[in-house]
């Protein structure tokens, strides 16, 4: 996929604050009259979860729907068939009749919202740009007729789906923080060590490194290894410039000032993930002992961070083998904050190819735009 791409998800950064614990909550307490509030996702640190909540819900004509960006990660409320040719964004609140194509920006919560009003009955299917399996519907009623939901109704669903939603993550991260660390003696006696980047669901990520924290010998190496076709990166030291900025090539390209790391200066693997230009792997010799604590450029503030802890070495290095057998070698404990300067700070359960290629169509339109969405939407 195009670096641009890259960049512009990239807008994410690293001066948030993380949050923690269950989430699902509407951001304002009371929604207006005639207007039903839902939310565009949500997440918790360590997780994002990619839906509307709930998916489908039934208005009366007239009815205006509020989507709240309850979380971090980036969304958009798209309903219709986008156009040909660039895409400009909708100022909210928009109406929809079910003709047309009406799209919020690439909004970044928490705190923004966007709200469509629905004045023509119909059952209208919306979507998100960015992420291919969040989906949602919007059927709409006569007066008198069907039954639509209340805020109640509405809110009750939704919080039942984020549970499961964000359960199906923690379970694949538990799974994942169970399995031992792989493990082979290099050629010249040095061990290195797998650590694996998030995992992922069709309607979620798991914004974590497995495992979060690691204890190395001065001289090993660690990997870090994608399997998801969400874009990550490892990161270590603060960003040179402050904020990554959309084409700030210092997030989309390697950054290697050496040959291996003592703990200073700015080291990055670029965009990793299957389909992204750099590759899915990062490699890192680690020369000093300390404690390097790293980070992910695109989701720090999903609390997506790492700490390797690199130890003297103990005993010469032993002669090398041809290969070895994984073997549980992590010492794991709480990942620290992100660098200050002295020490630096699979998808495995489901997207399909066919979800690739429907991300990567929607993010192409989104770049072929030059990103029109990111600057003409006002939001509320």
């Amino acid at each position: 996929m195009p670096r641009r791409l890259t960049a512009m998800v990239s807008v994410l950064v690293i001066c948030a604050a993380i949050a923690t614990g269950a989430h699902f909550v509407r951001q304002t307490d009371v929604s207006a009259a005639n207007e039903l509030v839902i939310l565009a996702g949500d997440g918790e640190g360590g997780y994002a979860v990619n839906a509307f909540l709930p998916a489908a819900i039934t208005v009366t004509e007239g009815t205006s729907v509020r989507w709240d960006f309850a979380w971090f990660e980036p969304h958009t409320v798209s309903i219709g068939t986008p156009p040909g040719g660039p895409i400009v964004s909708t100022a909210s609140p928009a109406t929809y009749d079910g003709t047309g194509f009406v799209t919020s920006d690439m909004t970044f919560g928490p705190d923004k919202s966007y709200t469509i009003s629905f004045t023509k009955a119909g059952t209208y299917p919306y979507f998100c740009l960015i992420h291919p399996y969040h989906r949602g519907t919007v059927t709409v009623v006569e007066e008198g007729s069907g039954a639509p939901d209340t805020q109640a109704t509405a809110d009750a669903r939704g919080a039942n789906e984020y549970t499961a939603a964000v359960s199906e993550l923690k379970s694949i991260a538990a799974e994942a923080r169970a399995q031992p660390v792989e493990s082979r003696v290099l050629p010249d006696g040095s061990t290195e060590r797998i650590v694996k980047i998030a995992r992922a669901t069709q309607y979620g990520d798991v914004q974590q490194y497995f495992p979060p924290a690691i204890t190395v010998e001065q001289g090993d190496t660690i990997t870090w290894r994608s399997a998801a076709r969400s874009p990550h990166t490892v990161t270590l030291g603060p960003f040179p410039t402050g904020v990554p900025l959309p084409g700030n090539p210092l997030v989309d390209t390697v950054a290697r000032p050496g040959d291996t790391y003592a703990g200073e200066g700015y080291w990055n693997s670029g965009v990793l993930g299957i389909d992204w230009p750099v590759g899915t792997e990062f490699s890192l010799t680690f020369s000093k002992p300390g404690t390097y604590d790293y980070y992910c450029i695109l989701h720090i503030d999903q609390g997506h961070r790492g700490t390797v802890e690199v130890v003297a070495r103990a005993t010469p290095s032993p002669s090398p083998t041809p290969a070895s057998s994984p073997v549980p070698t992590a010492t794991v404990r709480a990942p620290g904050p992100p660098a200050t300067g002295s020490g630096g700070p699979g998808n495995a359960g489901g997207e399909s190819n066919d979800g690739a290629v429907l991300a990567a169509v929607a993010l192409v339109v989104l770049a072929t735009a030059g990103f029109g969405l990111a600057t003409n939407a006002r939001r509320n």
